[in-house]
């Protein structure tokens, strides 16, 4: 055999169609598996627990992101249904009425500003977007650290309360 050279994203992508290859189940690997398999191949627990990271924070952003073009997709649909209920609203009370046909002059200024709106809906700027997701995880993420500080704090306060009244009696 002789011995070949391969560049970097050579060797990953022939790491990545073996591994594929050499599936057996399609059981999930467990981290403590992972980190095993990973010192195998002479990574550190450091690139290990970045990777993760990584991989953690792409899952969010990618479910932040979700949730932002839902939002969106939800204010374009509510903008839609308000304007087409007051202006059929207004537009049956203006023909009851009769003449002058006042309705179509909030109708006309309505209708710019909804076509503003369709035209941003359709043409975001996906790096306002992408921001607005790491907001939305990283006020998920402090609003987690602060649950789990406040159940760390209430378990450790009520034991010192504890062992403050076993002391005392």
């Amino acid at each position: 055999m002789t011995d070949r050279r391969f560049n970097p994203g050579q060797a990953r992508e022939i790491l990545r169609r073996a591994e594929r290859k050499d599936e057996v189940t399609d059981d999930d690997m467990s981290e403590r598996e992972l980190r095993e398999t990973a010192k195998d191949l002479g990574i550190s627990d450091a690139q290990v627990e970045r990777a993760i990271a990584e991989m953690d924070l792409e899952g969010d952003l990618a479910a932040a992101l979700r949730a932002v073009t839902a939002d969106r997709r939800g204010a374009l649909r509510a903008h839609l249904t308000a304007y087409f209920i007051f202006n059929a609203s207004t537009a049956f009370v203006n023909l009851q009425l009769g003449e002058p046909y006042w309705f179509l002059w909030p109708a006309f200024f309505w209708s710019l500003w909804l076509i503003v709106h369709v035209f941003f809906f359709f043409t975001p700027d996906n790096d306002k977007l992408v921001e607005k997701a790491h907001r939305r995880v990283r006020s998920r993420r402090w609003r987690t650290r602060g649950k789990k500080l406040s159940q760390k704090l209430e378990k450790n306060v009520g034991a010192l309360i504890d062992r403050a009244t076993r002391d005392e009696s």
